[in-house]
């Protein structure tokens, strides 16, 4: 528990609905205002593009949030990429990927890299055990679609739809902040046709109960509870 009452502040680079990054960043600033009730303040302000945060950052400064600790963190997302790549090489039936991408970053990058080296090992397994032939693994193909935005849910439907339409993409990745590109999926599912995508960061099952495989999931509340206890 921190030793006197402080008043933190966070600042989101997408809204706090988007139901990805901002949506899980913002259920862990949620999490320390419940677990430190009475000696932790929470304030936020949602959809700041990266090159409007210092004076977002000396805004909240001026409000009285004291948190003057600098310091990065992250978690290891290219590991569960690799497990969704396992999944999608093992059951797409086209051996054509989509992945939907927010900005060519090394972060993203990434976890498009992570998610192929799964698709490979999956695909692989199927060769050896005899349901795929060398000339099917020759015919896999993985197309990207950037949208050059974190959050722009009609950007990311489109690429979507496009990587389904133009490549014959039966499973699709993505790293843009909404359920656009899972919510696609569910549509082709609906219609018959057999898409399959993720969760992003935090749970989107409801937005594609039927072409839900798996996903990324991130719970910030214990990094958060670390940073203000100590």
């Amino acid at each position: 528990t921190p030793a006197k009452k402080i008043k933190a502040g966070w600042i989101y680079v997408g809204p706090i609905g988007d139901y990805g990054w901002t949506y899980a960043h913002n259920a862990g600033r949620e999490y320390v205002e419940k677990r430190f009730a009475g000696t932790v303040e929470t304030v936020y302000i949602e959809s700041v593009p990266e090159a409007e945060c210092l004076p977002k950052i000396e805004s909240l400064i001026a409000e009285g949030c004291e948190i003057d600790n600098m310091g990065t963190y992250f978690a290891e997302l290219y590991q569960p990429y690799y497990l969704c790549g396992l999944v999608a090489g093992a059951i797409s039936q086209t051996l054509k990927f989509g992945y939907v991408a927010a900005y060519p970053i090394p972060e993203v990058v990434r976890h498009i890299n992570s998610w192929v080296l799964g698709i490979w090992e999956g695909l692989w397994h199927r060769y050896k055990r005899g349901d795929l032939s060398l000339d099917d693994l020759k015919k896999a193909e993985v197309h990207v679609k950037w949208l050059y935005s974190w959050y722009d849910p009609p950007a990311a439907t489109d690429a979507a739809r496009s990587l389904v339409e133009m490549y014959d993409a039966d499973v699709l990745a993505f790293t843009e902040d909404s359920p656009a590109t899972l919510q696609v999926a569910e549509e082709y599912q609906k219609a018959g046709r057999k898409v399959w995508s993720y969760s992003h960061y935090s749970s989107m099952i409801d937005y594609g109960p039927t072409a839900h495989l798996m996903g990324q999931l991130v719970d910030w509340g214990l990094m958060y509870e670390y940073i203000l206890a100590y």
